[in-house]
This record gives structure tokens, C-alpha cells and sequence, in this order.
């Protein structure tokens, strides 16, 4: 299920949010397990910056409490601007066309949300602006209550699929179209219970079907009220005449009369469990009784207050700008000659105009991309950078880098990934840097990243670990570090206990892990590390001990699939390391590859130096050492440095 989580967060970036139609039951529950941790955050006082820069439309055609205020403050929250643009504030579809008021506002902003009448301006916004565009209610569809809907469902009841969910009142309406299609996407077995000429159109009912063959619900339709809430886990009403009918009032009141959420409807379904939901604003006394809706008022406000952290989540998890770059820049590494802007589209699900935006992009960046009518595009040189679409566009992991911080100069990774842990920031979030100002090694010795010639880069970790555990994740990191050099490069590194990579008995490599704690209970973790890469000279009283991957290998290296390569090794050992908590499983490979096995060494404790034989790591990490007398102990690095007899090795 995790992997099937990530999958879904990953196909999400840069997508629109239209209806539920567009999403799968993985994605749909991701939304949900995105809100709820966003929720979490927001009652501990932590927002985030995953929108920060991002500037949002906030298009109303139609009046809001909850959709505004849900946008404004998930905006806030984030880091972005939202920018409120009402009725009486643009031309939409009057003096200027929806298309070109898409395309406009798409060069402007970075997202847009659009509540409204008419489901084809919405869709139009989408199709033309070239950015994600969120539905915050159209006559059609309204994606984003369902959201808040499920995740209070969610908080209610635990599970939400089986559970028996009741529509009372206008059949046809966005409500009850887009809860069907909730419903049946993830298994909830769905009642619309109204007058016969209410019910939703053919159409719909048969796409729904479909759905619910897939995920084991059911779909019902009835006028009778006992039949339909009997055994119903929740019972949902909404008004009986919505925005723009309301010249309809009268005809519906007498109509849906009998389909009114009262005392009477509640004792039919033989349960003391369910619960009643409103989207609100209610008419108390016409869709549901005041006594009625005051004893489910947390439920029911509930649901309100979910709008905000539902919202929140779908603008985090699809305003992708840039992971769509990286998308892009895929497509194009991994084509074997032209790529044609309808196959981009077709692939990633974007329209033209956005495409040609990201090609424009990386162009400006310093990429050489060819472009042919009737062939399409084509990528003839890429620069040496570690941007965030160069690294995440040679990325394979499964939960590290999802959430990447690229910088151009900064004064300390470390520090950076510090910085946004305490914001929030979650597990497995990277953080790297064309240039390192202030970046420190271990014992506090400098280690600096010129611009443009090495990799500084550190990773976030919240691991379920003892603290005791903790110092092993150097060895770790030194084992993934070594294989995606050797795998990039060609060129076969060593490993100097505890951490340093070594290539030629020199270092091209350190390794840094600090650690943040609460009464012993790990915070975080901040795995720190810098590469030699592309630097062709070190100062002279360097030369003899440093060493880098460009005057190893006779040719400059490309950083960014190495940094990637970097992140997936690790992925991979440290899945393994947590099946036990020690380097059980990583013993023998870290051995092979530790320059100094059964060899002489100087253990450094302070000022003193005792000469042992180097017999390799135990299972916690710890070098295991032989004196002149054949006597075997053990050394922790916190305590000692380890150096070579005659020099650095």
C-alpha cells in the first residue's frame, strides 16, 4: 500500500483537480492521508513552504464561506499569495473569453481555483491556463466537499470503505453527483434516496457503476425513506434548491418534503451509530430539523473546518510547477530521438500551452532542446546543474528527495535541512546546493562546496529507531555513497572507517549525521554529505590527502544523476538497516569494502595514539581492533580517530 501511496503522490504533481472522475481510489485515499497529516501539523501551530513563491487566482462567480476561506487560509498556511477575484472583478465569459482569460491568468499565476456555474469554464480554465486548476464547486461537481466529507467519515468511523452512505434530497445535484462517484470509487455503498425526478442522469449512474464494480460497492435508488436509511451508517442532506434555482424554491420544498432529515428518519435505521453530515449553509426546518442538526453540529462543523485541511492538501500535492519540468525533462533524457508536444501531453496529461512553458523553461536554464515541426522536441546538450527538475528528473526512489530543496548558494545544507525539520518538513526531504558557504565536517573541520564543481547535500530521517542506533547511519550512508559512485563513474572508492570515501588514498568524500532528541526519543536526523566532483586542483597542504572525481577519472562528471544515485542507494540500505536495527545485513559488504582491513592503524583518543591491526566492523559498526597481543576490542567513532601508519590512510 505504501509504494501504491507514493505512486499516487507522484502522479498528482501538476495535475488539475476537476472532478473526482479524474482520480483513482490510491490517489483519492492520498489526498486524504495528506490532509490528515496537514491537519495534525496545523493543531501542533506548524504550517509549511511548500507553496511559498506560488501566486494563486482565487476565481468566485458564485458567493463562499468555506471555499474562500479554505483557499485563502491553505494558501497562507503554505507560503503562497492568494489573490481573490470575484464577479465584478473580471470579464470572464463576458467581455473576454473563458480560453483567454485562462491563457492570461496562466502566465500570471502559478494555480487557479475556480467556483462557479457552468463545469466547462472550469474545464476550459484548465485546458488553456497551462496550470493546475482546482474546482471549488461548479453546477456539475464539487470535488473538494467530498474531500472534507470522507476524511470526517475517516475520523468517525476509522475505515470508510462498507460503510452504508445515504443522500437525502435533490438527486441531480453537484453534491449528490460527486458523492456517488466518492462513493463508488472507494467502496462506500451509496443510497440516493429522492423523488424519481430527481434522480442523477443515466450517464453518470452507468460511469459510477463501473466504479463500484472495482471497489465492492453498491449503488442504490429509492423513494421510499425506510428502505433507504435502514442500517445507514451516515445520513447526507444538502439544500433543497441550490445557487441559481432559486426561483425553484417553492416546487422543491414541496417536493422533498417527505425526504427531510428529522427525529423520525434517524430511529428507521436501527442504529445508534450513524451520524448526519451537511455541507452547509443548511435551512434548518426545510432539508433538516434544528434539533436534528444541533445534536450532529461537531460532525457537521467538522466537516467544515476539513474543507480547509482537504483543500490545503490538493493545492500541496498538485501545484507542481516544477515537478512537471522535471517530468518534461525526463521525457526528453529517456527519448530516443524526437518527442512530439502531442505525445508530452498525452503522457504526462497537460495541455500544449504547458508544455511549451516548461520547454521555455529549461531553455532559459541553459538546455539545448531542438524543437521541428511535425517532429517535436528534442534534448542536444543538458548543463552540468543541481537544479531541482535536473535532479529530480534522474530521481528513482521511492520516499527520498519526493520533497527536494535545491539552492544556488546557501550557507550549510545541515543547517538548511535543521531549518525545515523544525518548520514541519517531513521524513526523506532533501536539501542541496550548488554552493556551500559554512558546511562543517566532522570533529567542526570546514568543508566547503565551490559553486558549481561538487555535490553538498544533506537528507532528512525520522526514524522509529533507538537513539543508541543512530550512529550507524554514517556506515550506512558511506555504503550507498560508494555504490553510486562506482555505478556513475566506474570509479572503485574504498571506505575509510567510520565514513570517509576514499579513492586512491585520498579523500574525495565526508560524511556527516547530527541528531536532534527529546528525553531520548529521536526528533530527526540530518544526514549530511559532500562529494569532490569536478574540481581539477586542491591547495597544497589538501593535495596529499584530497582528491576528486574529475581528477580521478580523466573527465568532468555530471553531479545531478550521481546525487540521485546517492539518494536511491541509500534508500535501499537503509530499508535494509531497519529490518534490524544494526548492519547485520550490511556487515560483509561494508568489510570488502574498508581500505584498512587487517591492517596496521593509529587509533587516536586526544593526545593519545596506540598502533592496532584493523579486523573490520562488528554488527553495530563499531571497528574491531587487535593489539600485539592478539587481544580483539572494540572502538566507537564518536570516541577516537582512526589514521593510516604513514599518512591519511
Amino acid at each position: 500500500m505504501e509504494e501504491q501511496k507514493m505512486d499516487a503522490k507522484t502522479s498528482l504533481k501538476g495535475r488539475s483537480f476537476l472532478t473526482l472522475k479524474d482520480f483513482t481510489p490510491e490517489e483519492i485515499g492520498y489526498f486524504l492521508d495528506l490532509a490528515a497529516k496537514l491537519k495534525a501539523d496545523k493543531k501542533k501551530g506548524i504550517t509549511g513552504n511548500s507553496l511559498k513563491g506560488k501566486n494563486i487566482a482565487l476565481l468566485f462567480e458564485k458567493p463562499s464561506t468555506r471555499t474562500r476561506c479554505s483557499f485563502t487560509i491553505g494558501c497562507v498556511d503554505e507560503g503562497a499569495h492568494p489573490e481573490y477575484l470575484g464577479k465584478d472583478d473580471i470579464q470572464l465569459g463576458h467581455k473576454e473569453s473563458v480560453e483567454d482569460t485562462a491563457r492570461v491568468l496562466g502566465r500570471m499565476f502559478d494555480g487557479i481555483e475556480f467556483r462557479g456555474f457552468l463545469h466547462e469554464n472550469v474545464e476550459k480554465l484548465a485546458k488553456y491556463s497551462g496550470v493546475p486548476v482546482w474546482n471549488g464547486l461548479t453546477d456539475d461537481y464539487h470535488p473538494t466537499q467530498i474531500l472534507a466529507d470522507f476524511l470526517t467519515l475517516r475520523e468517525q468511523f476509522g475505515e470508510i470503505k462498507g460503510l452504508n452512505f445515504v443522500f437525502a434530497g435533490d438527486g441531480r445535484n453537484n453534491m449528490s453527483n460527486s458523492l456517488m462517484i466518492g462513493c463508488s470509487k472507494m467502496g462506500l455503498n451509496f443510497t440516493c434516496l429522492a423523488p424519481k425526478s430527481l434522480w442523477p442522469n443515466e450517464e453518470l449512474v452507468k460511469q459510477c457503476e463501473e466504479y463500484a464494480k472495482e471497489s465492492g460497492a453498491k449503488i442504490r435508488f429509492t423513494e421510499d425513506v425506510k428502505e433507504a436509511v435502514e442500517g445507514a451508517d451516515c445520513i447526507y442532506t444538502d439544500v433543497w434548491a441550490s445557487m441559481g434555482e432559486e426561483d425553484k424554491a417553492a416546487e422543491r420544498i414541496a417536493l422533498l418534503r417527505p425526504y427531510q432529515v428529522n427525529k423520525e428518519m434517524l430511529e428507521m435505521t436501527g442504529k445508534d451509530t450513524t451520524v448526519v453530515m451537511h455541507c452547509l449553509p443548511a435551512v434548518k426546518g426545510h432539508e433538516i430539523t434544528e434539533d436534528v442538526f444541533e445534536h450532529y453540529a461537531d460532525v457537521i462543523f467538522d466537516e467544515a473546518e476539513n474543507r480547509m485541511h482537504t483543500i490545503k492538501a490538493v493545492m500541496v500535492a498538485t501545484l507542481g510547477e516544477y515537478s512537471m519540468k522535471s517530468k518534461i525533462l525526463k521525457e526528453l533524457k529517456n527519448a530516443d530521438d524526437y518527442i512530439s508536444g502531442q505525445q508530452l501531453c498525452e503522457r504526462l496529461g497537460v495541455s500544449r500551452t504547458a508544455v511549451w512553458k516548461h520547454i521555455k523553461a529549461l531553455r532559459a536554464e541553459g538546455y539545448e532542446i531542438d524543437s521541428v515541426t511535425n517532429k517535436g522536441y528534442k534534448l542536444m546538450m543538458e548543463p552540468d546543474l543541481l537544479t531541482k527538475e535536473e535532479v529530480a528528473s534522474c530521481l528513482h526512489t521511492k520516499w527520498l528527495g519526493k520533497d527536494l530543496h535545491c539552492y544556488e548558494t546557501m550557507d550549510s545544507t545541515n543547517l538548511e535541512i535543521r531549518r525545515l525539520a523544525e518548520a514541519g518538513a517531513g521524513h526523506g526531504t532533501v536539501a542541496i546546493t550548488e554552493e556551500q558557504t559554512m558546511g562543517k565536517g566532522r570533529r567542526g573541520r570546514s568543508w566547503l562546496a565551490e559553486a558549481g564543481a561538487g555535490i553538498a547535500m544533506s537528507f532528512l530521517l525520522k526514524p522509529q529507531i533507538e537513539a543508541q542506533n543512530s550512529s550507524m547511519l554514517t556506515l550506512v550512508t558511506a555504503l550507498a555513497v560508494n555504490e553510486a559512485i562506482c555505478e556513475t563513474t566506474g570509479i572503485r572508492a574504498k571506505i575509510k572507517w567510520p565514513n570517509d570515501i576514499i579513492v586512491n588514498g585520498k579523500k574525495i568524500c565526508g560524511i556527516l549525521t547530527e541528531m536532534s532528541l527529546q528525553m531520548d526519543e529521536i526528533n530527526y536526523i540530518v544526514v549530511g554529505l559532500g562529494i569532490n566532483v569536478n574540481i581539477d586542483h586542491f591547495p597544497e597542504d589538501l593535495s596529499d590527502k584530497a582528491t576528486s572525481l574529475q581528477i580521478e577519472g580523466g573527465r568532468k562528471i555530471k553531479r545531478a544523476p550521481l546525487a540521485a544515485k546517492v539518494l536511491e542507494c541509500f534508500e535501499k540500505y537503509y530499508d535494509m538497516f531497519l529490518k534490524t536495527e544494526d548492519l547485520s545485513m550490511l556487515q560483509d559488504e561494508y568489510n570488502k569494502l574498508l581500505v584498512h582491513t587487517d591492517q596496521k592503524i593509529k587509533v587516536v583518543r586526544g593526545s593519545k595514539e596506540e598502533i592496532f591491526l584493523s579486523r573490520g566492523i562488528n554488527h553495530r559498526g563499531e571497528l574491531l581492533v587487535e593489539d600485539e597481543d592478539g587481544k580483539v576490542s572494540e572502538v566507537s567513532s564518536g570516541e577516537v580517530s582512526v589514521r593510516g601508519i604513514l599518512g591519511y590512510v
